[in-house]
This record gives structure tokens, sequence and C-alpha cells, in this order.
């Protein structure tokens, strides 16, 4: 299993800007919050000593671009944690990578590093949200609660969280997206050159709850059933056809839904592709009415597939399937109690 650490530091030096106020009314309205505490404040305290902004950077102007020193400071812990713990991944919590030269020079210490790690094999991945188009030759950029519309030429990755970004009560007692949205957009984003990072929000305990672990067991079930058509698997011509799919090239790079960044609604006359080799697989997202898939770009005259189709298998289950092609598309029987409620995939191979 691939390691790896997401950082957020790089943000403290805004998001704690709070702390330098006071609260508007009660009994404490007018009392400075801690975030301009100094060094030379703490003499006879318990924390003399220790300088309060080694943790909260927040003794300058609100606003104000970080200095130097905090950038560096960054620099450093970052470069320790890269130094110590080696992972493959990681994830820099920030519109683009944080702090100017600070953030590049931290990825070529990492890309460098990884290649003595890991014996001269590029082994090191930095993700970072709203990067350009040049910097995603270098850094796959992340797209958290949107989502594309069409297939990206470049790799990037889509973020999000089984439930809220931080522990919430009310959220798990209202309950988590269902298994069947996840599987969905987590097979939409691989047809669509994507890779998919999927945070489980953790109580105070550090233990998954119950509905986490449910979610997780009903997710490794259909993975072991189909990891074949994710892991290691290419985009293909096309990334899918259905009733989900947008033909307006306006479309491209179009968010959806930002609150939630699902995506459309699928169903099983959704069909989204990717390949291994010669292989293609096409997933059905959902059960398909009476064990029929109808799949129209592997039509007999298709530009994307001209050559004869050999073989075609549903992925966990032995049985021969019946298929005919045409020029109005694939047409493949399968076995109703070997489908999948959340999604159904099938192997297409040459003749």
């Amino acid at each position: 299993m691939n390691f790896g650490v997401s950082v957020h530091a790089a943000r403290a030096w805004s998001w704690y800007e709070d702390a330098q106020g006071s609260d508007k009314t009660g009994p404490l309205a007018g009392v400075p919050y801690d975030g301009k505490l100094t060094k030379a404040g703490g003499k006879g305290l318990w924390w003399e000593g220790l300088d309060p902004q080694d943790l909260y950077a927040q003794n300058h102007a609100i606003g104000a671009e970080p200095d130097p020193a905090y950038a560096m400071k960054f620099f450093n812990r970052v470069r320790d944690l890269l130094d110590q713990y080696r992972p493959d991944l990681v994830f820099f919590d920030d519109p683009k990578l944080p702090l100017g030269d600070t953030g590049l020079n931290l990825a070529a210490q990492f890309y460098n590093a990884g290649l003595k790690w890991h014996n001269g094999k590029p082994q090191a991945v930095i993700v970072a949200d709203g990067l350009s188009v040049v910097e995603q030759q270098a850094i796959t950029n992340n797209l958290e609660r949107n989502m594309t519309l069409d297939m990206l030429h470049t790799p990037w990755n889509k973020g999000n969280c089984l439930g809220p970004w931080h522990y919430s009560i009310a959220d798990y007692n209202r309950g988590y997206r269902k298994t069947v949205e996840w599987i969905h957009l987590f097979v939409d984003v691989v047809s669509k050159n994507g890779t998919f990072l999927l945070a489980i929000p953790l109580p105070g305990s550090g233990e998954l709850d119950d509905k986490a672990s449910a979610f997780l067991d009903e997710m490794t079930k259909w993975m072991a059933v189909n990891g074949e058509c994710i892991y290691g698997t290419r985009p293909w011509a096309i990334y899918g056809e259905g009733p989900s799919v947008k033909n307006d090239a306006t479309a491209v790079d179009a968010a959806i839904d930002p609150p939630r960044g699902l995506g459309p609604s699928l169903t099983a006359s959704d069909i989204r592709f990717t390949t291994k080799g010669d292989v293609l697989y096409a997933v059905a997202m959902g059960r398909p009415d009476g064990g029929k898939i109808a799949i129209k770009a592997l039509a007999s005259n298709s530009a994307h597939y001209p050559g004869a189709i050999g073989r075609v298998q549903l992925l966990g289950s032995p049985a021969k399937l019946e298929f005919s092609r045409d020029e109005t598309g694939l047409a493949v029987t399968i076995p109703e109690s070997a489908a999948s409620d959340y999604a159904t995939a099938l192997k297409i191979a040459k003749a």
C-alpha cells in the first residue's frame, strides 16, 4: 500500500488570523485572544521561555503576505516530514504550491529524494489545488468538491470526504452519502483520467464509527470483484456514454454541484470505460434492467473499436455471456443474479 501525507500548515498564516481579535459581546468583550502573544509576555506564566508565535505566527498585519521567516519554517517542517517518513504522496491543501518558491523547492526536494529512496525509479506524487496548465505537467491538480464534465488529457485527482472534513455527530446521525454514490463517482473519475482520494472523518477516539466501517466493508467487497477495471488502467478514447454524458465542448472543466462535487446522478444506462493493454472495460452504473447491457460506442462501425470482439466477461462471474454486435451497438446478456446493485463491469477482449 502506498503511503501519503497531507500538509495544511501554509494556510495557518491566514486561517488563524481570527486569533488576533476578541469577543464582541459578553463578559470578555474586547479582551484580546492569544494571537498576539509574545515570548516576553510569558514571564511568570506556565509558558515562560516559549514563544507562542512558533505555533500561531499571528503577530502580523491582517491580510499580509507570509514573511520569509514563516516560509523558511514551513520549508523546514515539511522537509523534516519528508525525510522522516519518506511518503509516496504529498497532498498540499493549498491553492497552487504554498508560499511561492518555497513550494517549488519542496517539490524538487521530494522528487529528487524519491529517486534515491526507490533506486532511481520515480515514485513520488504531489497533489495541490488550482494549478495552471504548465504546473500540471509536474504536479497533480486536485479538484476538491468540484467535478469535471469531460475527460482531461493530463492526469488529475479528485478529493472528497465521506462526511464533513472534521468529524460531526450531526452528520453521523444524518447518515453519510450512500456507497453507490461514491462508487459511481470513483468509476467516473477513473474513466476521465483521474485518481481518487477519499477522506474518512474520525471521531476523537481515532476509531472508525460503525457507519464509516460499513461503507468501507461495502466498498471493499465491490473492489474485490471489480478492482481489475480500476487498478493499472488508462482512459479509453471516450470516457463514457449515456444520459449523463455532456457532448457540448463548453462543458469541459465546468464545475457541477460544487457543495458535493459528486457529479450527475448515474443509472445503469450510463456506461464508463477504462482500458488495460488490449482489454476494454465497460462499467454500467447500476443493475441493468432485465440483465441487458447495450453499448452504442461499440457498434460494428465504431471508429473507437474497429476490430472484432472475441469475448465478453462479467467481472466476478465465470458465466459465459451471450452478446451480439451490429451497427446500433454491442448487446450483452448477463445473469441478473451476478449483476451489482452499485456498478456492473464487463471485460471486453478482441478476437
